[in-house]
């Protein structure tokens, strides 16, 4: 009995103030560790961001350029590009890969930026029939158009389309001045491709800046002329 008694004496537990403390304590510790895991799950969210930025900005690039590098003559001594602006494109393009006689594969495209959905390059296709009765081609009137890529913007003081000489031309400066006037479409023998690709949590200052020279297949390096080849 004895014992007993002193066994519930011994059992005094916390006084208020010591379980309030422990408590304060325990929250401090709880929102400590929640605070990392929430900063842990952010960051990791922005850098999933980001690689989805830039895997989407080199897929569009990379259909971009494959449509810049198609740019023909659609005749002989006739420039191939139909207008060249900061922002739009214009120009004869082939897909045919081996062509025997006329191309089958002609099409007027055009490449333009617009503001919609963050920034984005639509491409617009007028399909090409060549017509051997009048030995020229004719195009659609209304185009086909699709959504290359979104979420991109101009690279600040660079342009998204850059001009340069064909490199056989020796007059100075080298870059074009866009738009490009028309006397001047068939000197250009190379298109950079410049924008940036911003994370669609992160926003457009967070971006990743993206380039690409295009040397034009109607731009033959040997040729001392300045008269452009067809493909």
């Amino acid at each position: 009995m004895r014992v007993t008694r002193r066994l519930r004496r011994d059992e005094h537990g916390f006084t208020l103030v010591e379980l309030l403390a422990a408590m304060a304590i325990g929250m401090v510790v709880l929102f400590g560790t929640f605070a990392l895991l929430d900063l842990s799950v952010e960051s990791q969210a922005q850098t999933a961001d980001r690689v989805d930025a830039v895997q989407r900005a080199r897929r569009g690039m990379d259909q971009v350029t494959q449509r810049v590098r198609s740019i023909t003559c659609l005749v002989d001594d006739q420039p191939a590009l139909l207008s060249a602006g900061d922002d739009e494109l214009r120009f004869y393009s082939s897909l045919d890969a081996a062509p025997t006689g006329p191309q089958t594969e002609m099409q007027q495209r055009t490449l333009r930026w617009e503001a919609a959905d963050d920034g984005r390059i639509v491409e617009d296709v007028y399909d090409g029939a060549w017509d051997p009765a009048v030995g020229d081609y004719t195009f659609a009137a209304v185009p086909t158009s699709r959504v290359v890529i979104e979420g991109i913007q101009p690279v600040a003081g660079t342009p998204m389309f850059t001009f340069e000489r064909r490199r056989s031309d020796t007059v100075v400066p080298r870059v074009l001045a866009a738009p490009v006037a028309a006397a001047e479409l068939g000197s250009i023998g190379v298109v950079q491709v410049t924008f940036a690709a911003a994370p669609r949590l992160l926003g457009r200052n967070t971006g990743s800046t993206l380039e690409s020279r295009v040397l034009l297949r109607t731009d033959d390096p040997t040729d001392e002329d300045d008269v452009p080849e067809c493909a």
